[in-house]
């Protein structure tokens, strides 16, 4: 990111002042702390604990602040100490961001909170602030929780217990934002019909460990040189909602006064965190729906490899499916995630490999759909299986299974994944060559 000088004096200015500085250090505290510069994220893990750390990376060029949702011990020993053991704690921040326009973030944040209040939440344990750029961040800190659920200490129970606080109240508002978000503009009916509320205005919950969320009165960096001008990430009150307008967080109009995380009632989301973990344990184990996967039977024993698959060894459909398609994006999504998890791909590599895939695709799919695909796969308890090559709807509807060519696979095997990993114990690939000629 390249800025102009002006620009750097601005920020700079902006975070030298004493108000502002005291309230990044005071919400910093046991916190792992990122600084973004032109160039990207700076070192992690780090921390902040007084003034003067804050200072010095704002003198080293930052121009924007995360933290981190959990709570640590010690923050620099986060990659040598065993997590669980660590972790103080953890905020539930749920994060709002919509591509469609800020009018449906107000609606998405407006029933979030409501449910919140529903469920017994009082206003000083809420708040809320822009994200800066596209949405809200509503936040609830980790006081309001019980100690623990079911003998189990609540700040153990991270990643899970947030993310089942975010599904459930997903499901609780979503027939409600399809029809606010067709009311408001009926030519997204459509899209709604087919993808969900969500990929309007998405209430994420993908997050893991060590996920990080913009820092209150943080510069966002995305809006630097744009038309709105430098905005900044501005708490704001639980009934100006409605009300706010992006420009009012402009970089030189800020109200410092407004706090997020600040304050909660011990316990004060007691009902919440119940009520979401009998939903999480309601709810059925299915797949998306998606055609037959006709998965049962496999003809190769083989155990799931502890390393990434070689992209040589992965069946002629699979390498076809993954240089990108026209038609059948959506399941070929589905067989590419199944198939990279069951051969040896580990989460992150998985992510990647499927945003590089989705940019190959002729129309790329809308990321809130692709978002949406991954944190269902997530929550699995296992990774699933692919598609086998006879179930109808997948492979051979999507354009990429040809029975001529792919004749001897079909023969003795059903499915992509045993048969990738016999190419790889013969040294062969995909397309039926071996690797020394």
């Amino acid at each position: 990111m390249d800025l102009t000088g002006g620009d750097k004096k601005r920020i700079k200015r902006y975070y030298s002042q004493d108000e502002l500085i005291d309230r990044m250090v005071d919400l910093a505290a046991y916190r792992e702390f990122a600084p973004t510069y032109p160039q990207g994220y700076g070192k992690r893990p780090d921390s902040i604990t007084f003034p003067a750390d804050f200072e010095q990376l704002v003198e080293k060029g930052a121009i924007a602040f995360h933290g981190s949702v959990e709570r640590w011990k010690n923050p620099l020993r986060i990659e040598q100490a065993d997590h669980d053991a660590l972790r103080k704690g953890w905020d539930l921040v749920i994060d709002i961001d919509a591509d469609e326009g800020m009018v449906y973030a107000k609606q998405a944040a407006k029933a979030i909170i409501d449910q919140l209040r529903k469920h017994k939440i009082s206003e000083e344990s809420i708040s809320i602030k822009f994200s800066g750029n596209r949405g809200f961040h509503i936040g609830v800190p980790f006081c309001c929780f019980p100690d623990n659920i079911g003998g189990t200490p609540v700040a153990e129970l991270y990643p899970r217990l947030p993310q089942a606080i975010v599904g459930y109240l997903r499901d609780r508002i979503s027939d409600q934002l399809a029809e606010t978000f067709a009311s408001i503009n009926p030519e997204l009916q459509s899209q709604i019909n087919e993808e969900g509320p969500f990929s309007i205005a998405d209430v994420e919950n993908d997050w893991g460990k060590r996920h990080l969320f913009r820092m209150p009165f943080s510069v966002n960096e995305k809006t630097i040189g744009s038309s709105t001008g430098m905005l900044v990430s501005q708490p704001i009150d639980l009934d100006a909602i409605d009300a706010f307008e992006k420009e009012d967080a402009h970089i030189d109009t800020v109200d410092l006064s407004q706090s997020f995380l600040a304050d909660g009632i011990d316990n004060d989301a007691r009902l919440l965190a119940g009520e979401a973990i009998d939903w999480e344990s309601r709810q059925s184990r299915h797949e998306p729906e998606h055609p037959s996967t006709e998965t049962d039977s496999t003809d190769y024993d083989y155990d799931r490899p502890d390393e990434a698959l070689a992209k040589d060894y992965f069946p002629a459909p699979i390498k076809e499916l993954f240089e990108g398609v026209e038609d059948g994006r959506k399941r070929g999504l589905f067989i590419l995630i199944t198939f990279l998890q069951q051969t040896g791909y580990d989460w992150e590599a998985v992510q990647e490999e499927i945003w590089a895939w989705n940019d190959r695709n002729d129309e790329a799919l809308r990321d809130n759909y692709i978002k949406s695909q991954l944190q269902w796969h997530a929550r699995q308890d296992e990774p699933l299986m692919p598609p086998n090559f006879s179930a109808k709807g997948w492979y051979e509807d999507i354009g990429v299974l040809d029975p001529d060519r792919d004749e001897q696979m079909l023969e003795n095997f059903d499915n992509p994944v045993p048969y990738a990993l016999m190419l790889r114990d013969k040294g062969e690939d995909g397309d039926g060559d071996d690797d020394d000629g």
